[in-house]
């Protein structure tokens, strides 16, 4: 009898043991399935907000590229020589090329050709900050009297191909486009192509985040270094130390006045941003921030470091901000 008994509070103790473990089983899958279903909610609102951003983005770009494909494909004629001009801007979606063709014919749009040229550069090499209107009071060649739109490279640096009747010629650091005075419809786009135009050389130059943080601190370490210009006048040289380790030093009228220091630990992935003036050094412990813009930011301290475009970013500290655009590659 007693060994009966024994049998049984032995099953009925190997039953409660197993339902309590089958218990704890499905407790832990659902506990799972939530914790799996919070992180894809999170990664979609992530997903969707940078994805909104991009699309918003995208429009502005097609909004200006197409602008500039069907308004810039026009003919006018130069009165003090009365040689025909025809203007084309062509716009490569995949490599973000730009070409713009000029040919001279006899008659408007005129099948025999007395020159042509074609000239061709990236939109992200073009100074966004450059885009400006000129008059010109006495015309040459293709280039009649009225205004023309300008855009350097950045730095001057001669980056836009010429060709000459199909040879490749002297490569140039600046494209013009013409709107002769004697044509008031065209006299009166000068302003409209300077605004579409630094549209897409800025939506050109833009950077996203990714999902993936690495992706993002490598484009922070890989894009930066170079030497920028502030709004206010003051140059930022931004040297590559090592990798992960970028030196920021700030000038006015050729006097360094301030260096800062960006580094990353990969063992710890943690950033570190350290202000270094005459009088003091302070780190300022950032994360990395990438639900709109790829950022370092402290919330407590008010310190924020945004990698805007290929070509541009901003410091904020206490609400003052300040931007600063790349002046040489």
């Amino acid at each position: 009898m007693i060994k009966h008994h024994y049998q049984i509070c032995m099953t009925c103790e190997k039953y409660l043991t197993f339902n309590h473990f089958m218990r704890w089983y499905f407790y832990s899958l659902v506990l799972k399935q939530r914790i799996l279903i919070l992180f894809i909610l999170l990664a979609f609102s992530v997903t969707s907000v940078l994805a909104q951003a991009t699309i918003q983005d995208e429009g502005k770009m097609n909004e200006a590229t197409d602008w500039l494909e069907k308004r810039l494909s026009y003919s006018y004629q130069n009165k003090s020589t009365g040689e025909w001009w025809n203007n084309k801007l062509f716009f490569d979606a995949r490599s973000k090329e730009i070409n713009v063709k000029n040919t001279s014919s006899d008659i408007p749009n005129g099948a025999s050709k007395n020159v042509y040229y074609d000239r061709k550069v990236l939109l992200t090499e073009l100074d966004v900050r450059s885009v400006r209107v000129e008059k010109v009071e006495k015309g040459d060649g293709r280039i009649p009297k009225g205004k023309v739109v300008k855009v350097n490279v950045i730095g001057n640096e001669k980056r836009i191909k010429k060709s000459y009747n199909g040879k490749a010629s002297s490569d140039e650091y600046f494209l013009q486009i013409s709107f002769p005075e004697s044509d008031s419809s065209l006299y009166a786009l000068a302003e409209d192509c300077k605004k579409y135009l630094t549209m897409a050389i800025d939506m050109a130059s833009r950077v996203y985040p990714t999902p993936d943080s690495l992706q993002n601190t490598n484009l922070i370490f890989n894009t930066l270094p170079g030497n920028y210009t502030g709004v206010d006048g003051s140059v930022c040289q931004v040297l590559a130390l090592f990798p992960y380790t970028l030196e920021l030093q700030f000038s006015r009228q050729d006097k360094l006045y301030m260096k800062n220091l960006l580094k990353y630990d990969p063992a710890s992935h943690k950033f570190s941003y350290w202000v270094i003036d005459a009088a003091k050094g302070e780190n300022h412990p950032v994360e990395l921030e990438t639900s709109n813009w790829v950022r370092l930011e402290n919330k407590t301290e008010k310190f924020v470091f945004t990698l805007i475009s290929f070509h541009q970013f901003s410091l904020e500290e206490d609400g003052m901000v300040m931007e600063y655009f790349r002046s040489e590659f």
